[in-house]
């Protein structure tokens, strides 16, 4: 499936990057976002309170008990069925929520895009859930302004309907 909407999602968190001055708030030099776990305990810690959730347990999600964060810096996160692979620029909740959402939407929506509607609905549920309502008003600004859609079967944002009450 195609993955029309990649850079529109990846414009949109790296516009939560910045403060409300606009400013980098992150690793200027690499371009990456503030570090939120200093280890990989830490970091594992994160991932078994989102595989807890209950909104995690409704979607089928399973534990992802072999989170762990590698030493290389040039590496691209990555999530599988049970694993993330996490280097440590990526050691940042936005991070591995967005890769965790992979494992999740990969299961319950086998055949969406990567970076799909679908995707994007998920992920706004666990931004929300774990990083605060207010993070997720401001990521669904940015999304918006990116051009983002979400939803189940590529409905708009403005089009939510009763078979889809968890999209706000």
């Amino acid at each position: 499936m195609r993955d029309s909407q990649v850079s529109k999602v990846y414009r949109a968190e790296v516009a939560m990057w910045r403060n409300k001055e606009g400013t980098w708030v992150g690793n200027a030099r690499y371009g990456h976002p503030p570090i939120d776990f200093d280890t990989p305990r830490e970091l594992q810690q994160f991932v078994n309170k989102v595989t807890r959730s209950q909104f995690w347990k409704r979607c089928g999600g399973r534990p992802m008990v072999h989170a762990k964060a590698n030493n290389r810096w040039y590496n691209n996160a990555h999530a599988r069925a049970q694993q993330l692979d996490i280097p440590p620029w990526a050691m940042t909740k936005s991070t591995v929520l967005h890769e965790m959402t992979h494992a999740l939407s990969y299961r319950l929506m086998r055949k969406a895009a990567d970076h799909g509607p679908e995707f994007v609905l998920v992920f706004r549920r666990l931004v929300e859930e774990h990083m605060g309502e207010d993070v997720r008003r401001q990521f669904d600004l940015h999304l918006e302004e990116a051009g983002a859609r979400w939803g189940l079967g590529s409905i708009p944002p403005g089009k939510m309907t009763a078979e889809n009450p968890n999209s706000t």
